[in-house]
């Protein structure tokens, strides 16, 4: 933790003697890789999204294309959510804030520096005797206690990007994150988890021509996640190495330690070609690798687990634009994700469960500019389909889920001088929600997405984000209410 605030403390001092620019700051690795553009514009496209461009920007090397405007970024972000439409585990109340600080160098003419420093708090309250940083990702190794509680979680992080014109339609990209997570629970086992993520990306950006592209990305990440806790007040505490309904492996604690290592691989190729004046196509396919195990404190420097868990996703997007007129744009989505996930317990090779998810969606849009770079009208309408096929070996029972889901999105962007006011809406429905359980879910989206120059160096950017989703259970109806407001300063 003395590194990370070490490290946090001279990226800050860092971004107050430079002129940098922005890409980004909210991506899965790397928070400073996927926005492109700093007006008002930048959420808008994570709403309804009709830019060809959509799978070069999780690409590095795509950020010396991407220009340069030479300000500094600095971004507070809200989320609060109240939650009775849960899981087990998942808490009722979580309250977060984030500062996050970023900017970019232009070096040369041939290459770009970008960096991003965040620093999130969070707060959880009753977690329903969790004690893992994530209980639902897919293993089946986990803690619980017999307590409910408030977890509290400081996060600092930095990541920074490097992009080179090698030729002049060739660029490569680097990118390095580094995450520092810590969180203690108030009551019950006192637990303190420490997580950490160090991830490095490699990207590439091949400008065929002027009408085709291709890139590439490759991603690897590792995580470790010490939990350490005491048992002042008596508390049960329970590591599983696998539950079923028949038969589980479950230890007893008063006071221990474990550690979860997870590797992560990820793979990406994308390209797009414009056939012509009004036809472009793209597409992109990602294949992620996941190795995750657990180790008590006496095995930690075993070579095998106690218990392992291993995952392949594959997912691949394809899009169509076309344009009707030169103000009335139309677009084809495909989507086809695919999941695979096994755990073993090591020490008897056991192979205990097995998954598999499957999930096809396609959407079609319009866009309808009334009056270009002014005033705009969109609206995407999807469809998609949900298969969970679970075994669990040693209790001889199979389980298949099927789900439908159908969405309408509508957005509206207005540009009057140097002000945007753009306005969405979203609706979505599924039958059968195959994580939760609830039935004929309904989700209400509403978007506020701002921009106002307010000087030729000042401007102010931001987003208002509510969301509401209701389900039937057996009980009665169940819902949860998710807020989240996003301020970027740029001067």
């Amino acid at each position: 933790m003395k590194f990370a605030g070490k490290l946090f403390l001279i990226f800050f001092l860092f971004f107050c003697k430079n002129d940098f620019a922005q890409n980004n700051f909210d991506d899965k690795y790397f928070p400073a890789i996927q926005f492109i553009n700093s007006d008002e514009r930048i959420f808008s496209r994570q709403f309804i999204d009709f830019d060809e461009q959509i799978f070069f920007r999780e690409n590095p090397a795509f950020v010396i294309f991407t220009g340069i405007d030479e300000s500094v970024k600095i971004i507070p972000d809200f989320e609060f959510s109240k939650n009775d439409y849960r899981r087990k585990f998942d808490p009722f109340e979580t309250t977060s804030f984030n500062i996050g600080f970023l900017r970019s160098y232009k070096i040369n003419e041939r290459s770009v520096f970008s960096g991003f420093a965040n620093y999130k708090l969070s707060e959880k309250k009753d977690s329903s005797g969790n004690i893992e940083r994530d209980p639902y990702s897919g293993d089946v190794f986990y803690f619980t206690d017999s307590t409910y509680g408030i977890t509290k979680t400081n996060s600092p992080s930095v990541s920074f990007n490097y992009s080179y014109l090698v030729l002049k339609n060739l660029s490569l990209g680097v990118s390095i994150k580094y995450l520092v997570e810590n969180s203690l629970k108030n009551s019950g086992s006192y637990a303190s988890t420490v997580f950490r993520e160090v991830a490095a990306g490699l990207g590439i950006i091949w400008k065929i021509s002027d009408r085709i592209n291709f890139g590439g990305n490759f991603i690897y990440s590792d995580k470790k996640e010490n939990v350490d806790f005491d048992n002042p007040e008596g508390t049960q505490i329970q590591f599983y190495n696998f539950r079923g309904d028949k038969f589980f492996i479950k230890e007893l604690f008063d006071n221990s330690f474990k550690t979860f290592l997870t590797k992560n691989y990820l793979l990406n190729n994308h390209f797009t070609i414009q056939l012509n004046e009004k036809f472009t196509i793209g597409s992109a396919f990602n294949y992620e690798m996941t190795d995750a195990g657990n180790f008590s404190r006496i095995n930690i420097r075993a070579d095998k687990p106690e218990s392992k868990f291993d995952q392949n996703k594959m997912d691949y997007r394809f899009l169509l634009l076309y344009k009707i007129k030169d103000n009335i744009l139309t677009s084809l989505k495909f989507e086809r994700k695919d999941s695979k996930g096994i755990s073993i317990l090591n020490e008897r090779n056991l192979l205990i469960s097995e998954f598999k998810l499957r999930e096809n969606k396609i959407s079609g849009g319009l866009k309808f500019d009334i009056e270009k770079d002014k005033h705009s009208l969109s609206i995407e309408i999807s469809g998609g389909n949900f298969e969970n096929d679970s075994l669990k070996y040693i209790d001889g029972r199979f389980i298949k889920i099927k789900s439908k889901s159908g969405a309408v999105k509508i957005l509206a962007e207005n540009k009057l001088g140097k002000t945007g006011l753009n306005f969405g809406y979203g609706f979505q429905m599924f039958d059968n929600d195959p994580f939760i359980g609830g039935l004929n879910a309904v989700k209400n989206t509403f978007v506020l997405n701002y921009g106002f120059q307010i000087s030729e160096k000042f401007r102010l950017s931001g987003l208002l984000n509510y969301n509401n989703i209701n389900a039937e259970f057996s009980g009665g109806i169940k819902s949860v209410d998710e807020f989240r407001f996003i301020q970027i300063i740029s001067f």
